[in-house]
């Protein structure tokens, strides 16, 4: 299925593929407003391409914490665009409260999908990716407002993605991916 001409984006058969695979439906792709956000996130998709297994409880919210949220709100509003006001209600235990923040998501936006792998010689750890349209750029930029650089971008070429790690002012590792 391929989307109106209302649409500017464009769908190859091996996409559909991919979308069924998910259990997404192509009627999604004739939407105008699904089919910005399936525009925008169309490499992810991409990634799918391969037999994919089914995430039974979606991920549904991740938490940046660290000694100085203020720096931590200015650093993620300047890379990314997240408006993050303080004072949003938390439990005492994970942030003082008056300094926690909640980010909401557009009300069209996919669950995140998820991966399991490492084996030896690969550190443990636990990360989420944001999806950018330059890598490299975005990068630089997290470097520039303070950011380490851990893995420089890496190109997939199976699943025509790249993605890249740093650490943010704080320590917590951040993956960003983009089309390869």
């Amino acid at each position: 299925m391929t989307p109106p001409s209302d649409t500017t984006i464009t769908v190859s058969a091996d996409l559909v593929k991919s979308a069924d695979r998910m259990r997404l439906s192509p009627w999604v792709y004739r939407r105008p407003l699904l089919a910005r956000v399936a525009r925008s996130l169309s490499w992810l998709l991409a990634l799918f391409s391969c037999d994919a297994g089914n995430m039974g409880n979606p991920v549904v919210h991740f938490e940046l914490i660290g000694p100085d949220p203020a720096r931590l709100r200015d650093f993620y509003s300047q890379l990314f665009g997240w408006d993050a006001p303080a004072g949003a209600p938390v439990a005492e235990r994970v942030s003082t409260p008056t300094e926690y923040s909640f980010i909401m998501p557009s009300d069209q936006a996919p669950a995140a999908a998820g991966g399991i792998g490492g084996g030896p010689g690969y550190d443990s750890h636990a990360i989420f990716y944001v999806g950018v349209s330059k890598v490299a750029e975005a990068l630089a930029r997290a470097e520039a407002l303070g950011a380490k650089v851990v893995l420089p971008p890496q190109r997939n070429e199976g699943a025509q993605v790249t993605v890249a790690h740093f650490r943010d002012p704080a320590g917590n590792l951040v993956g960003i991916a983009g089309p390869a």
